[in-house]
């Protein structure tokens, strides 16, 4: 993840911080045991309190055996890529990640792809939602309140 994924982990944390009972967030160096067995590292998430206060230490690490509430991918530009990958390879790839993590629980994923400033919002049983072209992307219901400005992601 560049500084550009970052924000949108800065984001989130800022929101966090708002909450009542405020969860967990994580950037792109925290790994999840997912119920399929499967171990991800979003470039961003966000765990709710409850869900994570339900683990117990076995469960907690190395990698906390759940999937995360909210989870965001940034497929970087070409050029930071650290894998010689097609753009179609790349963002199929992306999306069947995405796929994984809402099959596995999230409750709302988005996946950035800041070459052609589009968002892929992933919610369960629901279709992919495609917003092209946004300043800022809301994450409600499933986050309340939460929107992340995205000029500095697009930029």
């Amino acid at each position: 993840m560049d500084s550009r994924g970052f924000f949108l982990g800065f984001d989130i944390e800022v929101w966090n911080r708002t909450l009542p009972e405020p969860g967990i967030t994580f950037g792109a160096s925290a790994g999840f045991r997912l119920p399929n067995g499967a171990i991800r590292a979003p470039d961003a998430s966000w765990v709710s309190k409850a869900r994570w206060d339900a683990l117990t230490a076995d469960t907690r690490t190395p990698y906390p055996h759940l999937c995360p509430d909210f989870v965001v991918e940034v497929l970087h530009s070409p050029g930071t890529a650290t894998v010689v990958m097609s753009p179609s390879d790349r963002i199929g790839e992306a999306k069947a990640k995405m796929v994984e993590y809402r099959d596995n629980g999230a409750r709302l994923g988005w996946l950035v792809d800041r070459r052609h400033h589009t968002i892929y919002a992933y919610r369960p049983n629901t279709p992919v939602e495609t917003i092209t072209d946004p300043v800022s992307v809301s994450g409600d219901p499933e986050l309340p309140g939460f929107v992340a400005d995205l000029s500095r992601v697009f930029a």
